[in-house]
């Protein structure tokens, strides 16, 4: 028995006992609180079904209902509730054909994907665990509830879902997993890209992401990715780089196209990224390439701006084996920079035209950077004034 993790959503459950029925915190909140690990979305198994569910509570959304969830408002905050169910068949290899609800939560706990996922936890604390998940989490190893096959034929994103947990967890995959995803690999093209792309950029941001990159090549995986098909030896060169100090989506894909020599604009396009990503991307890659591992002063720091200039940083330290980062030159450099960004300049192309008589056109971007490499080299004060004056001599 254990303490019981979450007293904000003890109200919902006793609700539910209270009118004879059974409730369980299930999931990965009790994954998370098994790994002292930071909770997010609490979800809420029971025996009630969901027409039951809305009587008792207030403040329902039905966001499920055909699948047995409903959405529980309590105190602002909103708590899945479902009705404990089996599943059948998985025709489009994502939904089951056919939702039966059940009165068993160890009925409901079959259908899972994961052992560690697969437990449940009453409001006195006691654990429903048929699978061991609690030995797993302390073994910490990825193994499926029940026939590895069985669970990935269900829904093959469960090969990345797998791969992608072992990368935030630093979990290992389990001896009958391991076969079975090879075996079951080439069901990855049965899922939508979009799904694929979601759980690859949380892989990539994982804290073992080398090791779940070297899954990936093992398990063959990778062979049934768009534009990954031949590059098992360039992901394995990629898994042995320092991938942990990159932070953002971008940093992380770009990092990983480079190593694969995979093309920006194609992959974004057929792996269906948002513009902004593909965007910050193809800016990050055109200044990491004329910046790599050149030092930085104080006109190519304004032109990359703060942020995208430590991004640089750490690629050069993903890819130069012997690079020192320069991080903290660079921030006390911006410190020292008296502007950032053009809006940050006493005048604007308005006060050009004005001051010049001339009309509008490209002579004013051209004036605007002479103006800005002056305030930042110190040869000019960034006051309306004296840049008037400058410019009239």
């Amino acid at each position: 028995m254990l303490q019981f993790p979450f007293p904000k959503v003890l109200p919902i459950l006793n609700q539910l006992n209270d009118h004879g029925y059974d409730a369980y915190v299930v999931g990965g909140a009790v994954r998370n609180a098994m790994l002292g690990l930071p909770i997010h979305d609490i979800d809420i198994t029971t025996s009630a079904t969901p027409d039951i569910v809305q009587n008792l509570f207030q403040k329902t959304v039905p966001v499920g209902i055909e699948h047995g969830t409903v959405l529980v408002i309590y105190q602002g905050e909103g708590y899945e509730v479902t009705t404990f169910r089996s599943e059948s068949e998985y025709s489009d290899f994502r939904h089951p054909n056919h939702v039966t609800f059940v009165s068993s939560i160890q009925e409901d706990l079959k259908r899972r994907d994961f052992t560690m996922n697969a437990m449940a936890i009453d409001k006195e604390g006691v654990l429903i665990d048929p699978y061991e998940g609690k030995k797993d989490c302390q073994l910490k190893q990825i193994r499926m509830v029940g026939n590895p096959l069985d669970r990935i034929h269900e829904d093959p994103l469960r090969l990345l879902r797998g791969l992608r947990f072992l990368s935030q967890l630093d979990f290992s995959l389990g001896r009958h997993e391991r076969q079975a995803f090879n075996e079951t690999s080439p069901l990855l093209s049965k899922v939508s890209i979009e799904r694929v792309s979601q759980e690859m950029t949380k892989l990539l941001h994982g804290q073992a992401v080398s090791k779940a990159l070297q899954y990936l090549v093992e398990t063959n995986c990778h062979k049934h990715l768009l534009l990954c098909e031949n590059k098992g030896e360039d992901i394995l060169s990629h898994s042995k780089r320092k991938l942990i100090v990159l932070q953002s989506d971008a940093e992380h894909w770009c990092a990983f196209l480079m190593a694969l020599q995979i093309d920006v604009q194609e992959f974004c396009s057929k792996w269906k990224m948002s513009s902004s990503l593909r965007k910050a991307m193809i800016k990050l890659k055109s200044v990491f390439q004329e910046q790599a591992q050149k030092p930085w002063d104080v006109y190519s720091l304004y032109q990359s701006g703060l942020e995208q200039a430590l991004a640089i940083e750490r690629l050069n330290y993903v890819f130069y084996s012997h690079y020192s980062m320069q991080d903290q030159r660079i921030h006390q450099l911006w410190k020292k920079m008296p502007i950032h960004h053009r809006q940050d300049v006493s005048v604007t192309g308005h006060d050009l035209i004005k001051w010049l008589n001339k009309k509008s056109g490209p002579w004013i971007a051209h004036k605007l950077e002479q103006i800005e490499k002056r305030i930042l080299s110190g040869q000019l004060i960034n006051r309306r004034e004296d840049i008037k004056q400058w410019l009239l001599q």
